[in-house]
């Protein structure tokens, strides 16, 4: 079971098993992709119909060890797995997960021709990137493309990016310890964070249409079209005629606000 996006298309996962099958001629693999993203929803249906997949794309470990429906990879395998963060996706001290893959989140592409005009430079501090938004908004643009709509995943990865700088960068043990139930959201490392957030929308530097765009949306309407100055991820550059994808876009660590560089990174995980 995995899932499509427009930058993972059906032909991308095809092209996997594709090889996969000609290195395992004795292996048949069946792609089942989720009709949503909601990955989740599409197992349990599966599992209610009988139909439990052998193999699982980025879905919550939790709903389904209760069960018994997953294997848990042993210290050996574990060994031939060769990735950045070996144990991550463990629950009870079991490895249920292989994680296949990180992603830094976010980072900020900005349209390199916008800065140049208004004489910007890629903010290194909280109050430098609110100074750029503001010149950008007094010029006609919008500062800041987040979107939603079907793809709600997409309308979290600004604002936690920001946690991730302010929360995790000053507490790298505050999820551990929200757990433990000893700090909270409402306590003030995390509500300035949130206010902060807060006042970017107050002054308008988002764009209004953020709730109707979908992932594939935010790619056509994001700065590589030309019509938004930053964004949290950046789509396919456009090509020059000679074939070579043109150099429109820049990129900058999300700032905090003393500068400190700190930097979120997302494991994702393949299941079984």
């Amino acid at each position: 079971m995995m899932f499509e996006t427009s930058n993972l298309p059906l032909s991308y996962w095809q092209d996997i098993v594709n090889r996969f099958e000609a290195a395992n001629p004795s292996i048949t693999v069946k792609l089942l992709p989720a009709p949503t993203t909601d990955r989740d929803a599409y197992a349990k249906q599966l599992l209610a119909s009988g139909q439990f997949p052998d193999v699982l794309q980025s879905i919550t470990l939790q709903d389904y060890t209760s069960q018994g429906l997953l294997y848990a990879w042993t210290p050996a395998e574990q060994a031939s797995w060769n990735v950045l963060f070996p144990h991550a996706g463990q629950l009870s001290g079991k490895q249920y997960s292989i994680p296949n893959n990180s992603q830094v989140i976010p980072l900020i592409y900005y349209n390199k021709s916008i800065f140049a005009k208004l004489h910007l430079k890629p903010p290194t501090t909280w109050a430098e990137f609110v100074a750029v938004c503001k010149k950008i908004k007094a010029s006609g643009e919008t500062p800041i493309a987040i979107g939603g709509s079907k793809d709600t995943w997409t309308s979290w990865i600004f604002l936690g990016g920001m946690f991730s700088a302010d929360v995790l960068g000053k507490n790298p043990n505050w999820i551990l310890q929200r757990k433990q139930n000893k700090v909270h959201f409402t306590d003030p490392l995390v509500a300035h964070t949130f206010n902060k957030w807060a006042a970017l929308y107050k002054a308008g530097y988002f764009n209004k249409d953020a709730l109707s765009l979908n992932y594939a949306g935010m790619q056509q309407e994001s700065l590589m079209a030309g019509k938004r100055c930053t964004r949290w991820a950046p789509g396919r550059p456009p090509r020059r005629q000679s074939g070579r994808r043109s150099s429109v876009s820049g990129v900058f660590r999300l700032p905090t606000d003393d500068g400190t560089a700190v930097q979120g990174v997302s494991q994702t995980a393949v299941l079984s």
